[in-house]
């Protein structure tokens, strides 16, 4: 039906990076970033049924060591989304076209990128 439509939810453009710093043996830091391109979420390539680009950029810090025996253990931090932004990333949509010849109709609707959160994690290996 739409021969040359980009396919919906494939940005042209999905990049990303992560810089690691290691201060100190156990304790690894990391800095992650993603560029995700503007994409269509319809095959109807209108520009109301498009999601801009955003970056997004998230941090951890990992701490790993053993206890007494021969317990290893990873304590871990997140931070994602530390800009805090909530740019568009997921939504739906459809356009209901009449025989009749009636003006279309178009309805959307968007999701937003979570807000910065956190995490905390505890791995104990036995």
């Amino acid at each position: 039906m739409y021969p040359e439509a980009d396919l919906p939810f494939s940005p042209q453009c999905i990049a990303a990076a992560r810089l690691q710093y290691q201060p100190v043996r156990p304790l690894q830091l990391s800095l992650m970033g993603k560029f995700t391109g503007k994409q269509q979420f319809s095959y109807i390539q209108h520009e109301a049924f498009s999601l801009p680009a955003y970056t997004q950029f998230n941090f951890s810090a990992l701490y790993s060591g053993s206890f007494i025996g021969s317990s290893d253990f990873e304590l871990g931090f997140y931070i994602n989304n530390i800009l805090g932004n909530q740019p568009l990333c997921n939504a739906w949509g459809y356009e209901a076209a009449f025989l009749s010849g009636e003006t279309s109709y178009r309805e959307a609707g968007y999701y937003v990128l979570a807000p910065r959160h956190y995490m905390l994690k505890f791995v104990l290996k036995i």
